[in-house]
């Protein structure tokens, strides 16, 4: 009887021991099991942070040119009228002796004649030389004074002979066509009167002025 106990205790034991060999395996493989299913169920996949917008552009340190300064665009530069807005005339050049203004011609019309050589005594040579003149002068039509005198100023030469050379007009009266007509004035007249005997220089410089005040 007590070696049937003993064998079967030690049956009992061994059966014990295989079911131990056997369950602790099983138990030392499942946390391994465990952890893995654990971390496939924990590892979602975190979405990716957002890349970092890119930073705008600053403005330019350079102005363009309708963000200039002091320039707005919309304004227009005025030049500033003065009180008269007509070309101021020349003045009128002193002339060395004159005959003296005189009428000549059509009411309204005058001249004076003047010569650049001072110590020119024939005076009665340049009332003979103003009178032809005159009288192949006339103010053009359409010159209206308005209580300015009109007046211009034509220079020229005369030889020996009376022939007159290098005449223009020297101050303008600011009307084109009046000096036009004091020049040619001057030009149909040519030749002049011959130079005085007593005067011995070849040519003589001559300031003739016509004016026009109206009739």
């Amino acid at each position: 009887m007590r070696s049937r106990a003993l064998v079967a205790s030690g049956l009992a034991h061994g059966i014990v021991l295989v079911a131990l060999f056997a369950v602790f395996p099983a138990q030392a493989r499942m946390p391994q099991t465990l952890d893995v299913h654990l971390l496939s169920a924990s590892a979602t996949p975190q979405p990716a942070a957002p890349a970092p917008a890119p930073e705008p552009d600053k403005p330019s340190a350079q102005l363009t040119p309708e963000k200039t300064p002091n320039r707005p665009t919309d304004e227009v530069v005025k030049i500033p009228k003065t009180k008269n807005s007509e070309p101021p005339k020349p003045k009128t050049k002193e002339m060395e002796n004159t005959t003296g203004s005189a009428s000549v011609g059509a009411a309204g019309l005058s001249a004076e004649v003047g010569v650049d050589d001072a110590n020119f005594e024939f005076t009665y040579y340049l009332i003979a030389l103003r009178n032809k003149i005159g009288q192949n002068w006339s103010a053009p039509a359409g010159v209206s004074p308005n209580g300015q005198p009109a007046r211009a100023v034509v220079y020229f030469h005369i030889g020996r002979d009376g022939k007159v050379s290098d005449a223009k007009v020297e101050e303008s009266s600011g009307v084109a066509f009046f000096d036009q007509s004091a020049l040619r004035a001057v030009l149909v007249s040519d030749p002049v009167p011959p130079l005085p005997l007593g005067y011995t220089n070849p040519t003589l410089g001559v300031h003739f002025a016509f004016e026009f005040s109206g009739p």
